[in-house]
Parts: structure tokens; sequence; C-alpha cells
């Protein structure tokens, strides 16, 4: 194994308070068990079940869209939701905010009785999560909380251009909506009507929130606005999710298929894209308001709002100077690496940027932007997929049984999406693992095996589907868990695990497509803190990314306007990368500095993994337990 060197990184602890009625990947069996045989009586444990199975029943019936995505039968979920969306506008909002106070009252009472330990872990690792949502909706009173198939969140900006509602429709449908019977695509095309008010209160929201003054700044209303006009660019009939619709009833021989797809179509037409429209009205509506201020402290107390969501984001009370150091230092530890295998590659011209903006532009090194090379380019991931699958068994003890599949990012996504992204696995869906190939100079060939590794395997494939197949754990503890720190850490993590597990070796372009991606997320601290914390304009962010990274700071094939118009738009998400690597690599340095020759990285990677993900601090805790590394 490959030694580790890193910058040290101490955790300051945050405040977490002393369809159908079969069911794959999520058993109603697990909605309300939990596997300790260590319960100390019939009584608590009947308690703790039902308790948990109103709160997973509970959350599945506010957000349909999960319960859909975890494939979940009726029981768990409380009742059909095959033909609804999750309800957004105010209204919903005060339902959310009701539903985790009450979440927290109820976990809370539940800290008051007999728990066994992984019962109480499982409180804990809970209350740590919706606690932090309900300190946040105390400092503002706009932006929206959202219970999702990962926990809860918070997004500041109600529409943006990254994620959200008006996003997800075509994935949801196209992804995780069966389309086996008449009732099914009748429920599809009751969640296509239901698109209408879920887009329109989204508008209220934004309106309601712009009342208040939060207004998002000029250029991500410009992204948003242009996002959602793309969405109905086309033709109705050719739209994706009608597409889609059509392929599905007739391949699975529906009866009445072409009546059902005439009643889709009209759908779309009559409902959904009326209300896209008009929310993309409501987003311009706001231009002549905006500023083009990139800081979250230019909103209502915007300041300590950033304060918040660096705590949500990194499980820590780490300040912005400090983070916005250990990026600093990252920065010049990472330009020292590349330096030093350029220079065994005989690259010695220029800084390390400026190399590394010749082996950008080198057309050797970058696919012709074709779309057989789009297409070649699917397949070599795929091929990097199976390689590391199977030496996966020498580093892990526990493999996932769901399998991943690599697609192409939808088009509607590409301007504004991020170079690839997962989707778990639901029933018989398997994990997905999304590329962004807009242009083929956005992942040059030394940078597409990184990538691979990070999204699907080792990394997030593995940490969501380990998580999922726990059945004897609750759903709520295998899905609502994975932290933000804790998700993007352990995905950062497995880059570099790839790389101790052999697959650079002869490869050092390759090597390098490795740092230069941790060399973005140590930017990604910098840049993330500058705009938020340390009043960087939107231009000097792209300007330091662009010269750090030696990438494009504009045009269709650079990648840096549209991260750094991320971070605006999703303030402290990008941190929790870099936080969470250096975590868990410490958590694993102490593990073989105390453990020495009995020290066994599938042991560790288990009890890292096979929980279904913790914040920070409660997952070195347990793992310190697991390995039995504390008296």
């Amino acid at each position: 194994m490959k030694p580790i060197v890193i910058f040290a990184l101490t955790l300051l602890l945050c405040a977490c308070g002393s369809g159908t009625d079969s069911t794959k990947n999520a058993p109603e069996a697990a909605a309300g068990q939990e596997a300790a045989t260590d319960k100390p009586s019939q009584v608590a444990e009947v308690a703790f079940d039902q308790v948990v199975a109103d709160i997973t029943r509970d959350w599945l019936r506010l957000s349909p869209t999960s319960a859909s995505a975890l494939d979940v039968s009726e029981k768990v979920a409380g009742g059909r939701y095959l033909d609804r969306l999750d309800q957004t506008g105010l209204a919903a909002r005060s339902a959310t905010l009701a539903l985790v106070n009450s979440i927290v009252e109820r976990l809370e009472a539940l800290q008051q009785s007999e728990l066994s330990d992984l019962q109480a872990q499982m409180v804990e690792v809970q209350l740590f999560r919706y606690r932090q949502i309900q300190y946040i909706t105390d400092l503002v009173d706009y932006g929206t909380p959202y219970l999702t198939i990962y926990g809860p969140v918070f997004e500041p900006y109600a529409v943006a251009q990254m994620n959200g509602p008006h996003i997800e429709l075509t994935s949801l449908l196209k992804n995780y909506h069966p389309l086996t019977s008449a009732d099914e695509a009748g429920a599809f095309i009751s969640r296509l009507i239901a698109s209408q008010d879920m887009l329109e209160g989204l508008a209220e929201e934004m309106i309601a929130d712009s009342s208040k003054g939060a207004i998002p700044p000029d250029f991500i209303i410009d992204k948003t606005e242009a996002l959602l006009r793309n969405l109905i660019a086309q033709p109705p009939e050719e739209h994706p999710i009608i597409q889609d619709f059509r392929a599905r009833v007739r391949s699975n021989a529906i009866d009445g298929h072409e009546r059902l797809v005439d009643r889709a179509l009209d759908a779309l037409k009559t409902h959904t894209y009326p209300a896209y429209a008009s929310l993309a009205d409501t987003v311009a509506s706001l231009r002549g308001k905006a500023t083009h201020d990139a800081s979250l402290a230019q909103q209502p107390n915007g300041a300590a709002l950033y304060t918040a969501m660096m705590q949500l984001n990194t499980d820590t009370e780490l300040t912005a100077d400090a983070i916005h150091q250990i990026g600093l230092d990252n920065v010049v530890r990472i330009h020292a690496e590349m330096d030093a295998i350029m220079r065994d590659q005989g690259m010695t011209e220029g800084s390390v940027p400026d190399r590394l903006w010749a082996m950008s532009n080198d057309p050797d090194l970058v696919y012709p932007d074709t779309e057989e090379y789009k297409e070649r380019t699917l397949a070599e991931v795929t091929a990097m997929i199976e390689e590391i699958n199977a030496l996966a068994p020498q580093y892990f003890g526990v493999l996932p049984v769901a399998d991943v599949e690599v697609r192409r990012v939808p088009a509607f996504r590409e301007a504004t999406s991020a170079a690839g992204y997962y989707n778990s696995p639901a029933g018989d869906t398997p994990g997905i693992y999304y590329l962004n190939l807009r242009s083929t100079q956005l992942i040059p060939t030394w940078g597409l095996p990184t990538i691979t590794y990070h999204e699907a395997v080792p990394g997030h494939h593995f940490q969501v589907a380990l998580g999922l197949e726990r059945e004897e754990l609750p759903l709520i503890q295998r899905v609502n868990t994975n932290t933000n720190a804790f998700a993007e850490g352990w995905g950062l993590y497995a880059e570099r695990l790839a790389w101790e597990m052999g697959m650079y070796e002869g490869k050092p372009l390759a090597d390098i497509g490795r740092l230069y991606d941790e060399l973005h997320r140590a930017v990604r601290l910098v840049v993330d803190t500058g705009m938020h914390a340390k009043g960087w304009s939107r231009e000097e962010a792209i300007d330091y990314m662009a010269s750090t990274k030696g990438a494009a700071a504009e045009g269709s094939g650079s990648e840096v306007v549209s991260e750094i118009e991320r971070y605006v738009a999703m303030p402290g998400q990008a941190l929790g990368y870099m936080v969470g690597m250096l975590t868990i690599l410490e958590l694993r340095e102490e593990a073989q500095n105390i453990l020495g020759e009995d020290f066994d990285i599938r042991a560790f990677h288990d009890a890292v993994l096979t929980k279904g993900g913790m914040p920070l601090p409660l997952l070195q805790a347990d793992v310190r337990a697991e390995l039995g590394l504390t008296d």
C-alpha cells in the first residue's frame, strides 16, 4: 500500500446534542426493524420500531418522489404515492418544517428510553441531521428545506440552475417511475398533470423570498431562466419524457398504449409546458432586482447562513478562514506532486498550470468532439469499472449486489451539470453513473479514470448501494445518513484508493489526472470561502480557479464558469469533498498506527460503509469502536 501524505485536519465537533406491495431494495420489514440482538427489552424494541416506522412513513408521505426513488411498498410509504409529486410552495415549506420539528421531538423522546447501542447510534445520527435544518431555518425565513433520500438538505434559493424539483422531474419519470401496467401509466400521466402545481409552487416560493430581499445573483437568474426555457425548447412530441413513455408502454404492450401516449402528450402540453414557461417568466421578472454579488452574505442574515451552510456541508465547525487555508495549503502540496510526475515525463516548461493547460489542449489527449468519440468514451468508462470491480474483493469484505450502469447526462442538463453524477439503485434499476459529454474537452482522456472511480466504483456506487442493501437496518438509517461530507469525502477518498489499488500503474498522465481532480477539490475550498466569506467576486473566483488549474476561464469547453456558479447557487456544498477525504484518511492512518500488522484494509472500509453513512464526528467514534482503537 502506498504511503499517505496529507495535511492535518483537526475536526471540531458540531453541536449535535447531548406502486406494489413488494419492496426490493427497501423491504417493508426493514422500515421499522434493526439487527441488534442486545435490545434491553421487548417493550423497548416495539417502541423503537414503531417510532422509526412512523417517522419513515411521515417522511415518504411528504416526499412521494423519495418513495419512488427507493421503490418502497405502499405500506412503508403510508399509502399510494405513484401518482403524486412532492409539494412545493409556502404551505409545503411549513409542512416540511413541521415534520422536521416533529421528527426531532420523537427522536429526543426515544433517547430517554432504553435503547440498544445500534438503536442509540441511529437516533444520534438522525438528530445530528435534523437539528442542523432546525438551526438553519431559525436563522432565515427564506430558502427551502427538502427531505430527500439522502437526508434533509437546505437550499438558499428556491429555484436555481443546479438541482431541484424543476430539474429532477424528467429523471424521476424516466428512471424511477414503473410502466408495466395501465395503472402505472395513468399514474405517470397524473404526475405530469401535478407538475403544474409543483412548478407554480416553486414560483410562489421565489416571489415570497424576493419580497424578503432574498434574490439570487443576476448570473444565476440568467442561467436558471435559460435552463427552464431549454427544458421546453423542443416540440412536446420530441420531449424525452414523451419519448420514454411512448417506448415503454409500447414495449410492455400495455392495453390502449396509443391512447395513453395521447393523454400523456396532452398533459405535457397543457400542464407541464405552460408551467415551465410561467416559472421562467417569474425568474426573469426578478432580474432587475438582482445584484451581481456572488456572496451569500448579500442575502438577509447571509453571513450567519453561510456559517451554518459550512457546518451543514462539512459536519464541522471549521471557520471560513481555516477552510480557506486548508485549500491553499493543499494547492501547494498537489502542485508539487504534479510537478514531480511531469518532470519524470520530460514536461518541464512553464508552471504546473501552464503544463496542465498544454495537456488539456493536446489533440492527442482529448477526444474529438464527435458523437463517435462520445460513444467511445462511454465504452472506455464501462471497461474501467469492470477492471476495478475485479480487484475490489481485495479491499472490501462486503461488496454491493446492485450493478452500476454508465449513461450520458441528458441533453437538457448538459449546460449546467457537473462533469458526472450518480443516481442510486432502486428495485431492478441499477445505480446510474451519468457522464457529461456536452464537450469531450470537459473530461480529457487522462481525466476519465478519476471521475469514474469517484462516481461509480469504488466511490458513490459502493457507498450508496452498500448502505441500501443492509436490509436489517431501518430504511431511514440506510438512506438518510449520507451527509455531504461523508458522501463526497468518500468519493474523493475513492479516487485516491483507486491509485493505491494500482489503477494508475504505468499511466503517469492518468495519475496527473487524479491529482488534477484532487486539485479541483482544494481549489473549491479557496473559491467557495473566497466568494461567500472574503468578498471575492464571481470573476475573481473564475480567474483563480482557471489560473490554478490551467483551465479555460470561458468558452463552451470550459467547466470553470459552471463550477463557480454552482458554488454560488449551492454555498458550502463543495467544501465537503476535501474535508471529508482528509478525515477518512486521518482515521485510517490512526487505525494503521494503532493496529500495526493487524490492520485490515477490508475491515476498515466495511466499518466506514456498511452502516449507511454517518456525520463525520459520529463516523470517527464508530470506526474507532468497531476496530478496537479505543479502550
